[in-house]
This record gives structure tokens, sequence and C-alpha cells, in this order.
């Protein structure tokens, strides 16, 4: 219970803060970024896609603004 293998204090499967303790805030932290890591390189083409887009609606939005104003 307190500090074994499978404890769940300080163990290396420990809840509090083992190696692979759930409530440890730097592997739940590495671990939500392990998950998100395909999602982002996924995403990475659609981002280079929509960065034209981007810059048209920023002069749009720029010259729309200085003209109207």
């Amino acid at each position: 219970m307190g500090c074994g293998v499978w404890g769940v204090g300080c163990g290396v499967w420990g809840v509090g803060c083992g190696e692979m303790g759930r409530i440890n805030k730097n592997n739940l932290l590495l671990l939500f970024a392990f998950c998100l890591l395909p999602f982002a390189f996924c995403l990475l083409p659609v981002a280079f896609c929509l960065l034209p887009v981007a810059f048209v609606i920023e002069d749009f939005f720029f010259s729309w603004f200085f003209v109207c104003w």
C-alpha cells in the first residue's frame, strides 16, 4: 500500500508520485503530450494550407477597417 512496486504511495506503479503514478503532474503532462503528438503531425499540413487564407483574411480586414474608419 505504501511504497511497494504496486503501492499507492510512491511505488513504480503508485498512484501518488511513482514513475507511472496517476496523480503525478509530470507523468500526466507527458502522457497528454504523447497522445496529442500524432494529431499535431496530422494538423501540420492543414496549418500550412490555411496560412495563405489567414493572410488574405488579415489583409481584407485591415483594408476594410482603415477604409471604413
